[in-house]
């Protein structure tokens, strides 16, 4: 029998995948339009999907290290929210929205 950090961690990785997985199924009748289309064909864009899914897995790992493991529909829940709290906010990141005296979202991430 697996340990629970491995099963944390799979549960976590399967949550994100079927997070992508939905993304997808809603995207089902825009495939044709050119900008989907070329994002199916981006070879970057599926590195990064295999990076954050496996990412999700590694951040559950270290999110719920600890002598209580959580159980898989926790890590499962936790799999599907993380790729989407990090896709919101790289969005409103990048949007330009101003926040105060000319300063974006993105600097105040940056720091600067």
């Amino acid at each position: 029998m697996m340990n629970m950090a491995v099963q944390t961690m799979l549960a976590s990785s399967f949550g994100a995948a079927v997070q992508e997985i939905i993304f997808w199924y809603n995207l089902r009748h825009n495939l044709d339009e050119e900008k989907y289309a070329s994002l199916v064909r981006s070879q970057g864009y599926w590195l990064a999907l295999v990076v954050m899914i496996a990412g999700t897995g590694l951040a559950a790992f270290f999110w719920f290290d600890g002598p209580d493991w959580p159980k898989k529909k926790e890590a499962l829940t936790f799999g599907i929210g993380l790729p989407l709290l990090v896709k919101q906010l790289g969005n409103a990141a990048t949007s330009g929205v101003k926040y105060g005296a000319r300063t974006t979202l993105l600097r105040y991430f940056r720091g600067s």
